[in-house]
């Protein structure tokens, strides 16, 4: 009925990377559970997700994220809170390991109103709570591809390096160009996605 709703959980998780030997303990993650709409590889919930789910709207469709934060109790050495000391306060030489993390979401490039609930990145949800998200989408949008992530300032880099990040398909991710569809050429959507993973002792990716 042209509506795609999804529950979005972003959490800590183990994520299988071909940079890394084992699977990596430090990342974080996108839960998800498709509520209206379809999957396309018929799955419907997974816990964590790398990369990211794909959402898919065709123009004029509205689009509902349901962002759950459970990021609480992290245990990740290089994530460090971005708090400025007050102004008595001692300068610190190395940052604090965050143990909780705010979080919000950003649809990257779409047409849509930066206000309320839609595409604001200045709303923080902080770990143990929830936002829904509304977008909906011009019926003259640009078909093509986008992308979603957080973008909770001070923490963006961090939070989309470890994983918080998808792919956002409005129409086709092609662009509809007429070429590509009159000569029924496939399209393959994909993501190049930098990530670090590195132990200060050399040794093995930090778990």
């Amino acid at each position: 009925d042209g509506v795609l709703e999804a529950e979005l959980t972003a959490r800590q998780g183990r994520a299988t990377i071909d940079t890394a030997a084992a699977p990596v303990g430090n990342a974080l993650l996108f839960g998800y559970q498709v509520e209206r709409g379809s999957a396309s590889n018929g799955v419907m919930t997974a816990t964590n997700s790398y990369p990211a789910p794909t959402l898919n709207v065709q123009p004029g469709e509205r689009l509902i994220v349901h962002l759950a934060n459970d990021m609480t109790k992290l245990r990740i050495a290089d994530f460090m809170d971005p708090t400025w000391p007050a102004k008595d306060d001692k300068v610190p030489v190395e940052l604090p390991t965050l143990p909780d993390s705010p979080v919000n979401n950003h649809v990257h490039g779409i047409h849509t109103s930066p206000q309320g609930n839609s595409d604001n990145v200045l709303i923080a949800i902080p770990a143990g709570s929830a936002n829904t998200y509304t977008y909906d989408v011009p019926k003259n949008h640009p078909q093509g591809l986008y992308w979603y992530h957080s973008h909770l300032h001070m923490l963006t880099t961090a939070h989309v390096y470890r994983g918080l990040a998808g792919m956002l398909v409005i129409g086709e991710a092609d662009g509809a160009i007429p070429l590509v569809q009159q000569n029924n050429l496939p399209v393959r959507t994909m993501a190049l996605q930098y990530n670090y993973v590195f132990n200060r002792s050399g040794a093995k990716p930090i778990m």
